[in-house]
């Protein structure tokens, strides 16, 4: 009975990761922003989701080469990504600072210790179910909870980031 249970267990385990295709984080970012990379140089990664309700954040930076980022950057200005830099809602939720007499803190680049790129960028998704157009900030720093997705590539510095936000 024993011999049946754990050989049980061996085929469920072999099964399962079987079927649940990985993919590398590069591949993650191309997949959620419907793009293709060129080979990346390095990636930082950071996730802090989990628990009950999955709550949490995912940071990526991809760098890459010049010749790769060059060739990012005449991708992204053709899948109509938005030329940097941010304004509005966007601009404080990622960024931080003050809109309309209200400080938003240091945003997320200053948490991941890196200074906010002027000239690249930038891409939004507001997963929000309160969302009237997901390619729009308006009305996210007014909610509740935030869920959105924002990317943005840093062409002084050749970098992808890639941010995720669930709260």
């Amino acid at each position: 009975m024993k011999k049946w249970i754990l050989a049980t267990a061996m085929l469920a385990a072999v099964l399962l990761s079987a079927c649940s295709g990985t993919r590398s984080t590069s591949e993650n970012v191309e997949h959620e922003l419907g793009i293709s990379l060129p080979e990346t140089t390095s990636v930082t990664y950071a996730d802090t989701h989990g628990g009950f309700h999955g709550d949490g954040e995912t940071w990526i930076a991809l760098n890459f080469t010049a010749e790769g980022a060059e060739e990012l950057s005449g991708q992204l200005s053709e899948e109509g990504w938005q030329p940097l830099p941010m304004e509005g809602e966007l601009r404080a939720a990622v960024y931080g600072g003050e809109l309309d007499g209200v400080n938003y803190g240091d945003g997320v680049f200053a948490r991941y210790s890196v200074s906010a790129p002027v000239n690249g960028w930038y891409w939004f998704f507001d997963r929000h179910s309160e969302a009237t157009d997901p390619h729009s900030a308006d009305g996210l720093l007014g909610r509740y909870s935030m869920n959105y997705s924002a990317a943005v590539f840093d062409a002084d510095r050749n970098t992808l980031y890639y941010y995720e936000l669930d709260t």
